[in-house]
């Protein structure tokens, strides 16, 4: 039967991320560090003995929308609040710097206008599930920069796929005015549904469910956000997950129904999604990164982390937090594989170029995890700076910088 034959793969998948996550743990590095390169190994780029399916891809969808889920629901919205300037600067240059670079890069290796839009707009989104993932592990996803890239993440996520909508009209696809309105209705919408509508639903499974039986309608309407997200606004269904942890974050059901989404996420469907990632990897169909490749790839990384970086900083961050804030915003993902893959189908994107997106999305995502454990590391740094904002906080929310300096004034 063609249904059993998708639980080999899945029991394999499962082992090997409980294995590499074990080993990481052990050695005091994130879990996450051990999932993504147990996809490499058993995928096509690595021993070739599991394939990304349609079930498979199913699954680790409903992973990372639980992750998002989980996220928002543990997000407080004073915090979210007053890292709201922070969020908004990091996602602003997060978003234009890598653009703009691209556009350039593109335009001085010979492609055409066209192509050169799309290549910057493949690069600004960010996808947040890795940084997320490994915040969590390291135990600062609540911290003033865990919020700080949240924030910016979402935030980021919408400027990017206005700014899709603005190339598609410049290209001749489509109108920009509609999805632009398509995405600000759906803020809308959603802000309605999480304050009218989702608090009296939260409070009914809260009283009819009181032990986990509202689980399957929690996650029903993780999975209806989701999609109207993706389907009505134009944004990333994670985007929807989010915002619905963060609303039902604000009702009685928050004191219900974390225990049984963290068992049935960390226990089945996150691990399950990391090692997808790693299985999506192909191997290159040019023998090697070519050298437009590799620049791009640098390009991605150093274009979002002093984008987002300096954006933070200009919010009010102190500089080892904007370092952390642009090092966690570097990884790209499903959003920039949507761009790829709409600019080869239209035939803007030759293969050539579509697979060096794809490398520099995947080189990305594995790399995000570690910037972070490295901007994380609990030592003395060579250097201090001491430059602040005019508006940077004076004692409330001071990162480890201030502390010190404030400290030794004493």
């Amino acid at each position: 039967m063609r249904e059993l034959s998708v639980l080999p793969g899945l029991a394999l998948i499962l082992l090997s991320a409980r294995l590499g996550g074990e080993l990481c743990a052990r050695l005091g590095l994130p879990s996450v560090f051990g999932e993504l390169p147990a996809g490499f190994l058993l995928g096509p780029a690595g021993l070739g003995w599991l394939h990304p399916g349609e079930e498979l891809r199913a699954a680790a969808l409903l992973g990372v929308l639980l992750l998002m889920f989980l996220t928002g629901l543990e997000t407080d919205p004073q915090d979210l609040r007053e890292t709201g300037r922070g969020a908004l600067m990091a996602a602003l240059g997060g978003v234009l710097l890598p653009f703009i670079s691209a556009l350039a890069l593109g335009l001085l290796a010979g492609l055409s206008w066209h192509e050169g839009l799309f290549l910057g707009a493949a690069l600004t989104a960010t996808s947040v599930g890795l940084s997320v993932r490994t915040l969590r592990d390291l135990g600062c996803a609540q911290s003033r920069v865990g919020m700080t890239i949240l924030g910016a993440a979402v935030m980021d996520d919408i400027l990017a796929m206005g700014l899709l909508a603005i190339v598609t009209g410049l290209v001749g696809l489509g109108q920009p005015l509609p999805s632009l309105l398509r995405m600000v209705g759906f803020l809308v919408f959603s802000f309605g549904i999480g304050r009218w509508l989702l608090p009296p639903i939260a409070r009914w499974i809260a009283r009819r469910y009181p032990n986990e039986g509202g689980l399957a309608l929690v996650v029903a309407l993780v999975m209806g956000m989701s999609w109207a997200a993706a389907a009505w606004g134009g944004v990333a269904a994670i985007t929807g997950a989010y915002l619905t942890g963060l609303w039902i974050a604000r009702t009685p059901l928050r004191e219900h129904i974390p225990q049984g989404v963290q068992a049935l996420g960390y226990g089945l469907l996150i691990p399950i999604f990391f090692v997808a990632v790693g299985l999506e990897a192909q191997p290159p169909d040019r023998g090697m990164l070519s050298l437009f490749g590799m620049a791009l790839f640098l390009l991605a990384v150093l274009s979002k982390w002093l984008g987002s970086g300096f954006g933070a900083w200009l919010g009010g961050l102190t500089p080892r937090e904007a370092i952390q804030t642009g090092a966690g915003m570097v990884s790209r993902g499903e959003v920039a594989l949507v761009i790829a893959t709409l600019g080869r189908q239209i035939g803007i994107l030759g293969p050539g170029l579509y697979t060096d997106i794809l490398l520099m999305t995947m080189l990305t995502t594995v790399l995000t995890p570690l910037l972070l454990r490295l901007t994380f590391l609990k030592r003395p740094w060579p250097f201090s700076l001491r430059i602040r904002t005019p508006w940077a906080p004076a004692s409330h929310g001071m990162g480890e910088d201030a502390v010190r300096l404030q400290a030794s004034r004493r």
